[in-house]
């Protein structure tokens, strides 16, 4: 009988509802969980809005105002775009800007749509794949393309990626030199990781067909941007691309054939051609061709050792003080497992910049 205040203490601390229901502490648990999924929810479409006006408004501005104003609004919710890249309303209203008649709108748009983050479903049907046809204007098939790659990198769905590459490929046959290289730049540097996220082989072939045809450009921009693409999965079938490129009149593109030539496997089908193109390239009139051969042909394994010797220590001659370091430092380490070599350890470029401050010139 003492405890008898206890009971009612209990009873009298449980909630009631209208109607004399009592609520459980079970079903009461569950409320703060589940109001915070819903501020969640909301947060997802939050509009942290720009300037001081909402993406209503700028959306408003972009339908019916002057050209200078509708790009002003069109960059405005591409900043709105990249503080909450999930925004639905701002994205439909970018997507219809795509379609304006007025060159600069476009662009400005589809500048805000490429930014990470940003979904869409299937405008390659519409707005961005009328601006590929834009035959008049370069600038404006330069700035789709880009969008292009960056949304298919955005995409979740296999087929929707799938469908916003095939859109850029065909313009690889493009009459503007740029705007070939901005495919092969675009298929290199935001494709390419995304179709071997979602491992198909057909897509990636499709890619490297492209690829291997830009590296046969006219001009060097389209071949320097391709070749970078087919480098980051060096495969036995492309080494004739970068065997020719070896005899570029390009600089840069014999660099580029040089550093992927260095990851040619030993395979006799195409390790032996692979390695005569890098050896040629050690006495290559441009400085910078030079050192890359000669970082590349350091990463060689024993097979090709009296060669590559040869070769290392022609560079360790070299005219130039960065071409000779790294020869003395590659042959060092090709004669670490039991020869000698006269010459002290010296660093690698990269080694030497990592000591560095951020920024140093060279490096």
């Amino acid at each position: 009988r003492g405890e008898w205040w206890r009971k009612d203490a209990v009873k009298s601390a449980r909630p009631a509802v209208p109607g004399g229901t009592r609520v459980s502490w079970r079903r009461r648990g569950q409320a703060p969980v589940l109001g915070l999924v819903l501020t969640v929810l909301q947060g997802c479409q939050a509009d942290p809005g720009y300037g001081g006006r909402s993406s209503a408004e700028w959306a408003g501005q972009l339908q019916d105002a002057p050209a200078r104003e509708r790009e002003e609004a069109a960059r405005a919710l591409g900043a709105v775009l990249s503080l909450n890249p999930r925004l639905t309303a701002p994205t439909t209203a970018l997507i219809a800007a795509l379609s304006d008649t007025v060159d600069a709108v476009r662009i400005a748009a589809a500048q805000a749509l490429a930014q990470p983050g940003v979904r869409v479903k299937a405008v390659t049907g519409g707005a961005l794949g009328a601006m590929l046809a834009d035959s008049s204007h370069a600038a404006v098939r330069i700035q789709a393309v880009r969008a292009l790659g960056v949304l298919a990198s955005n995409a979740v769905d296999t087929v929707a990626r799938r469908a916003l590459v095939r859109a850029i490929l065909p313009l690889h046959r493009d009459p503007d030199a740029t705007v070939r290289a901005t495919v092969a730049a675009t298929l290199t540097e935001a494709l390419t990781e995304t179709l071997a996220r979602t491992q198909a082989p057909g897509a990636r072939l499709e890619i490297d067909a492209v690829l291997e045809g830009l590296a046969r450009d006219t001009m060097h921009a389209p071949r320097a941007a391709a070749l970078a693409g087919l480098a980051l999965a060096m495969a036995a079938r492309v080494v004739p691309a970068f065997t020719q490129a070896a005899r570029d009149s390009s600089p840069a593109v014999r660099a580029l054939a040089a550093g992927a030539l260095g990851r040619v496997t030993n395979d006799a089908a195409v390790g032996n051609a692979a390695m005569a193109s890098l050896l040629a390239l050690v006495t290559d009139r441009a400085p910078a061709v030079r050192l890359a051969a000669v970082q590349a042909l350091g990463t060689r394994t024993a097979s090709y050792a009296p060669a590559v010797d040869a070769a290392l220590r022609v560079a360790s001659r070299d005219t130039n003080v960065l071409v000779q370091q790294e020869a003395r430092h590659a042959l060092t380490r090709f004669h670490a497992r039991g020869g000698t070599d006269p010459v002290a350890l010296e660093p690698t470029r990269a080694e030497r910049c990592a000591q560095l401050p951020p920024r140093t010139r060279g490096c």
